[in-house]
């Protein structure tokens, strides 16, 4: 039987080239990875605000709808809303929650009695408010709230003068801060009444153009403030003749 001779010939190396894979990401995938990541961290951060704000906008509620709460609640929680300032919370419903909190507790306060602590709890109210209007220039009832708190402490006429003009400005005609604004008007002085005499005779105008509305009743008006409300009946008149 003739033998077989099996070589094993060499062979040659075949390499294929593969095409080459790109380590760059891919920017549309890159772009839409970071803004949903951007939005469910805004999400968790506003749950987060939610869960520890909670009890500070429940009680908010129970003074403003005029329910009983105690002193030493509402004293509690004024405390508890000043972390509002340090962590620089900005939604609108925990800011507007924690300034009733805040006002309440002023309220609560005799300076007769513990005027330290009054004293205290003002300048309290003082930088909440300044927070709280970092977090919302155009409300109008902050501008009238920071006013009120300044014009407690001492009143300085110029200030006085540029905070309740600017109130009235954002909010001319709303008759809750109308009526408020009036009351300060019969409080202050000469002096500011000069520096924001354009802001008071269009607001005692709007109170002869409302004259159905209790509310805008100037009780007792100051020697100061009677000149003004003569000179809103006058022009009033004239713009009715003509």
């Amino acid at each position: 039987m003739d033998r077989v001779n099996i070589t094993i010939h060499d062979t040659p190396n075949i390499t294929m080239k593969m095409p080459e894979k790109s380590c760059r990401p891919n920017p549309v995938a890159m772009g839409i990875f970071l803004v949903s990541a951007l939005f469910i961290s805004i999400a968790f951060k506003q749950i987060l605000v939610t869960y520890q704000e909670a009890d500070i906008v429940y009680v908010a509620r129970l003074v403003e709808n005029g329910e009983p709460i105690s002193s030493h609640a509402v004293a509690f929680y004024a405390k508890q809303a000043s972390a509002i300032v340090e962590q620089d919370i900005c939604r609108s419903d925990v800011v507007k929650s924690g300034l009733s909190v805040i006002l309440k507790n002023l309220d609560a306060q005799q300076p007769e009695a513990d005027y330290e602590r009054w004293a205290t709890t003002l300048q309290e109210a003082d930088t909440y408010l300044t927070h709280a209007l970092s977090c919302l220039p155009t409300n109008g009832n902050l501008w009238l709230r920071l006013a009120m708190v300044r014009l407690t402490m001492a009143e300085q006429p110029d200030e006085i003068a540029r905070l309740l003009s600017h109130a009235q400005w954002l909010a001319p005609s709303e008759i809750n801060e109308l009526s408020s604004r009036l009351k300060i008007w019969n409080r202050v002085s000469a002096s500011t009444l000069a520096k924001a005499s354009s802001s008071v005779l269009s607001d005692l105008l709007l109170v002869q153009r409302n004259k159905p509305y209790p509310e805008l009743t100037v009780q007792r008006p100051s020697v100061m403030l009677q000149p003004y409300i003569e000179e809103a009946k006058r022009l009033s008149a004239s713009s009715a003749r003509n």
